[in-house]
């Protein structure tokens, strides 16, 4: 099968509703409420009438708006280990404090454990002086992330168990097909961790959280639908320990709607102190992003257009789309609330926002009440030409919405978002970057305090404290022609939100010229930021202008050649602002950023740091470098057993 045509495939599937049936165990008591009405099917006939008669019928309307639409758009939870180590250490950067998620790094203080290539590698770290590898752990399948919780560990994996490992050859993705493997590891004893249980759910691993000593991990799997083929729609497979777990046909439960695509979901919860289980399987739509509370699991996934009256035809609804660019059509995000308690897992609410989410930082639950920034329309490079506005929704505990923030920064759209309790704060960019601050304690009331207008913008906030949050971003030049902003190098900003109507940007520190980045910029678990050691470390990717190659000045659209790869590390604090104190790098040939071009990897690029007391470990796909604190001064490596995977072989 093409590998293209695979992949455009996938980004189809995330177009729908989908709602959870509850898993309440009678013999406990829960807070979990009487979940809403949904409806299962009886057999594999009543589940093929249902997609022939809902999903087939609108593949007109698929044809004609949902292709050109995509084609338009493309233009902490860890227990420290009681084994001596240190209680003074860093633990993943997580949005909800209490609600971890897995990473390829983790720390308790004593030890350090590392997915390196296919390996569980786990690291004697305390004190760093003696810091030595004390297990390599093979895992078959392709590794993810995973959690530590005292003496467990949990590993997601891609992969296929033993028991059907012939449908690797039989099938390859043809029609999605392929397994999350959910390893739980005794590691009890660091030199020989030991599988308790395998679970390998049929679908793509999605994403995953931990609150307490419960795990909750959702699964999605393709339903290809295009003719009598059961094989393309079949219920996905789950197999424990070996042994099939489905049943004959198992459970599905699904709100009786249409839609343009259908998905499965396996939503599964692991309770780590007896290894129970609760699974349940449903017909819903393959979410793009998750944001998790300690009570609440919130789902969210686009909506298509709803188009009123008969299905058109092909040839009326491309040239609405086509022909006037002007044509406006519903964008809306549908969210799905699913209680969570103590593994319990029920459905409770749906309802939908206009516009798009920008990612997990962009939602949040606060006193029983959902807040959630959008973009709805576009952004276009000359004035005039933008539909695109900004929007804020607070919704009750039904996913009603009870107030509304819309058409904030017309022809900008979302770069950043972090909701603090009361107060909301809002990054737009399109050529200057607003800064938008948001009350937001009277849910049916809120409203905008203040904003900064700076050149520039931020992709990350994170709070520093009440009063005060950090931004990660871009410098941004604006051009002389044209609606739009040139991105320079990487930007840190300071902001005082003391006065809430006019924030300030009280330090600035910008790293390199245009083509700088940073992992953090995009993944918040690549940001370490200690406010009790005024520590703030980030990865970067350097890329410097030679100005003796530019005798007549430089562009701003001129882009720089790679000249470092690895971690900056600053003090910071409201006093001082943010001072750099060094960097560690873990490449020691310079030779390889010559001949980098406009594309830099290696092996030795710096994607994570954490601190055990006050030693800074910095993590590569190859190593993990030990430098004092305070001096940056090296005071140990250890290799890491890293082998370049052949990411290709499911495919081909």
């Amino acid at each position: 099968m093409n590998f293209k045509i695979f992949v455009l495939g996938i980004m189809v599937f995330s177009m729908l509703f989908g709602c959870i049936e509850p898993t309440v165990d009678p013999g406990n008591e829960t807070n979990i409420t009487e979940p809403a009405e949904l409806k299962k099917f009886a057999s594999m006939d009543e589940l093929k009438s249902f997609l022939k008669n809902n999903m087939r019928e609108r593949q007109v309307y698929y044809d004609a708006v949902a292709m050109p639409m995509m084609a338009e758009n493309a233009k902490g939870a860890s227990e420290a280990a009681d084994d001596g180590g240190s209680s003074d250490y860093s633990t993943t950067n997580v949005q909800v404090e209490g609600v971890d998620e897995a990473d390829f790094v983790k720390t308790d203080g004593a030890y350090i454990y590392v997915l390196s290539g296919n390996k569980l590698v786990i690291l004697d770290a305390y004190p760093a002086v003696d810091a030595k590898i004390l297990s390599e752990t093979e895992i078959e399948g392709s590794a993810n992330e995973f959690f530590i919780n005292g003496d467990d560990l949990v590993v997601f994996v891609h992969g296929y168990p033993d028991a059907i490992a012939y449908e690797k050859e039989e099938y390859g993705y043809g029609y999605g097909y392929g397994y999350t493997g959910i390893i739980h590891y005794d590691i009890s004893d660091r030199t020989n961790p030991e599988v308790k249980e395998e679970t390998y759910v049929e679908g793509n691993y999605f994403d995953s959280r931990m609150i307490g000593r419960n795990v909750y991990v959702i699964v999605n799997k393709n339903v290809w639908y295009y003719g009598e083929d059961e094989d393309q729609i079949a219920p996905p497979v789950v197999y424990r320990d070996g042994e099939n777990d489905s049943g004959v046909f198992p459970e599905i439960y699904y709100p009786d709607l249409p839609a343009y695509s259908y998905t499965y979901s396996t939503v599964l919860s692991i309770d780590l102190d007896n290894d129970e289980q609760q699974k349940k399987l449903f017909l819903v739509g393959d979410a793009t992003d998750m944001y998790v509370s300690s009570n609440n699991i919130y789902l969210v996934h686009d909506k298509f257009p709803d188009v009123p009256g008969p299905m058109p035809l092909v040839e009326e609804v491309a040239a609405k789309i086509i022909m006037p660019p002007e044509w406006e059509y519903n964008e809306e995000t549908a969210i799905h609330r699913i209680a969570i308690e103590e593994g319990k897992i029920a459905y409770e609410a749906s309802g939908s926002v206009p516009g798009h989410v920008l990612n997990q930082f962009s939602m949040d639950e606060h006193d029983e009440h959902f807040r959630i920034a959008t973009t709805v329309g576009h952004v276009a490079r000359f004035e005039g030409q933008a539909s695109s506005k900004n929007n804020v929704y607070v919704l009750d505990s039904d996913l009603e919405i009870v107030g509304k923030i819309e058409d904030l920064a017309p022809g900008e759209k979302i770069y950043s978002a972090r909701f603090m309790g009361g107060r909301g704060y809002i990054v737009t960019f399109r050529k200057v970057d607003p800064l938008f601050v948001i009350d937001l304690n009277d849910p049916e009331k809120p409203e905008v305090l203040g904003k900064l207008k700076i050149p520039g913008y931020s992709d990350y906030l994170h709070p520093y404290d009440e009063n005060h949050v950090i931004g990660l971003g871009k410098e941004a030049i604006p051009a002389d022609d044209g609606d739009f902003s040139w991105y320079q190098g990487v930007k840190l900003s300071l902001f005082d939100i003391t006065d809430v109507e006019k924030p300030k940007e009280i330090s600035k520190f910008d790293i390199g010229e245009r083509g700088t980045e940073s992992y953090a910029l995009h993944d918040h678990k690549a940001f370490l930021f200690s406010k009790k050691k005024n520590l703030l470390v980030i990865p970067i990717l350097l890329a410097e202008i030679d100005e003796e190659q530019y005798p007549t000045g430089i562009e701003p659209w001129q882009h720089g050649d790679y000249t470092f790869q690895g971690a900056y590390v600053f003090n910071v604090d409201t006093e001082n602002g943010f001072k750099l104190k060094g960097t560690v790098s873990h490449v020691e040939d310079e030779d390889e950023y010559a001949k980098s071009g406009y594309y830099f990897y290696s092996e030795y690029d710096v994607k994570r740091s954490l601190f055990i007391e006050d030693v800074l470990y910095t993590i590569s796909d190859s190593k993990v470098v030990m430098n004092e604190l305070n001096t940056l001064e090296q005071v140990n490596e250890v290799d890491l057993p890293y082998e370049q995977e052949d990411y290709y072989w499911y495919y081909e």
